[in-house]
This record gives C-alpha cells, structure tokens and sequence, in this order.
C-alpha cells in the first residue's frame, strides 16, 4: 500500500504514481495462460492500471470470466478486443459487437 507521506510534490499536492502493465494475446483457451491469470496478486498493482490487448478468447463467457478476474486485481482496466473477439463462435447474433459490448459494460461497472 502507498502512504500519502511518500508522495508530496513541492506544491503540497499528493500524487500517486501509477504503473500502466499491458498484456496482450491470452488466448485463455489454453489452460496455462488460464492459470497465469490466476495467480496474478490481489494486492501487488491494485493501485496500477492494466492494458488486455488483443486475443483474449473467441468466446463471450470466457472474456466475461477472463476480464472479471482480473479486474479487482488493477485500479483500472482497460481492454481492446482484436479479431478473437470480433469474429465468436457459436453465437447467434448478427455481429459480434452486439454481445461485446454489454460483457464490457458489465466488467467496467460492477467491480
């Protein structure tokens, strides 16, 4: 945890520094990324920011499961779907943006 008393600037105002950490091309289908992201550390960058980028999965339930564990680990979390997320198997929609962007919204607003 960071102490406010560590990080006063000359004009008395307080910062946090924050990391930004970027990842890209989980593919989560595979068990070992899976088990990465699982053991990623509750506490170690709850006040950074995490990147996904691009190749999280081809499937709606896995980028929701995927996206929500890694969520309350970072202060913020920002994603950019790629063709994995575009192009889904199995759903019956008629573009994939349909079904991406209520999963997005859901993550980002329920922590």
């Amino acid at each position: 945890m960071r102490h406010t008393n560590d990080f006063l600037g000359h004009s008395g105002i307080v910062w946090f520094p924050m990391e930004v950490l970027a990842v890209s091309c989980l593919h989560v289908e595979c068990r070992e990324n899976l088990d990465w992201i699982n053991s990623l550390s509750r506490e170690l960058h709850r006040e950074d920011a995490l990147l996904v980028l691009v190749d999280v999965t081809v499937d709606f339930r896995r980028l929701y499961s995927t996206l929500r564990t890694m969520k309350p680990r970072f202060s913020e979390e920002l994603f950019l779907p790629s063709n994995h997320e575009f192009w889904v198997n199995g759903e019956e929609i008629s573009c994939s943006l349909e079904s991406l962007t209520p999963v997005c919204c859901s993550v980002s607003m329920n922590r």
